[in-house]
């Protein structure tokens, strides 16, 4: 017993020291940052494939909203040109179809509008295929993810194979 109580105070310690601990990650170096969009639509545009973008952040205290965007990022990455878009400061660099897809009710997830939140467009960003909710349920995501793989048109499914 005696031996217990200091590991158990050891743990403790360590639990509340990483508590404040920013989660900070990065998307995976294959996602295009919105600086780079042109880059990414002419990527798209060449191999037929639509674009995701994935509209998170990576400075967050939020291990699931992290695991949320990297997991979308890893899926999508096969099937479509990921784009990393920072929702606290690029979302003004959208386009408007693309803001007004943000703000539409299925986004919201327990009456709040939380990220990532992905949609799925067009290489020319003017056509939306699909609009994917955050989901704190891994499988559920991946759910969200597939269904809306299947709304891209089969132009892009073809080439894509």
């Amino acid at each position: 017993m005696k031996k217990l109580l200091p590991l158990c105070l050891l743990c403790l310690m360590f639990t509340c020291l990483t508590l404040d601990a920013k989660a900070d990650y990065q998307m995976p170096s294959s996602a295009f940052r919105m600086s780079h969009i042109e880059e990414a639509k002419a990527e798209a545009a060449l191999k037929g494939k639509a674009i995701s973008l994935i509209y998170t952040h990576e400075h967050t205290d939020c291990g699931l909203n992290m695991d949320a965007s990297l997991n979308a990022a890893q899926w999508l990455n096969h099937k479509t040109v990921v784009v990393y878009v920072n929702c606290n400061s690029e979302t003004n660099a959208l386009p408007e179809n693309v803001q007004k897809a943000l703000e539409s009710p299925e986004v919201f997830y327990n009456g709040r509008q939380v990220v990532p939140q992905i949609v799925i467009v067009d290489p020319k960003l003017s056509q939306i295929f699909a609009v994917i909710p955050y989901s704190n349920n891994l499988f559920q995501h991946t759910q969200l993810m597939k269904n809306a793989m299947k709304k891209i048109p089969s132009y892009f499914s073809k080439n894509n194979e």
